[in-house]
């Protein structure tokens, strides 16, 4: 289910160019953030989908 969401996160954002924000949150637990080519997800516990 992480694969998913990361392939998600990374084609909307790759795709969207700065029409979308480079950073947010993934429920409470996690958050991520794309900055110059890469995206990086963090946090503990479980994720929403």
């Amino acid at each position: 289910m992480k694969t998913r969401l990361f392939i998600l996160i990374f084609a909307l954002v790759a795709s969207a160019g700065t029409l979308f924000a480079e950073s947010g949150t993934l429920g409470d637990n996690a958050t991520w953030n794309y900055a110059d080519g890469v995206l990086t997800i963090s946090g503990t516990g479980a994720m929403i989908w």
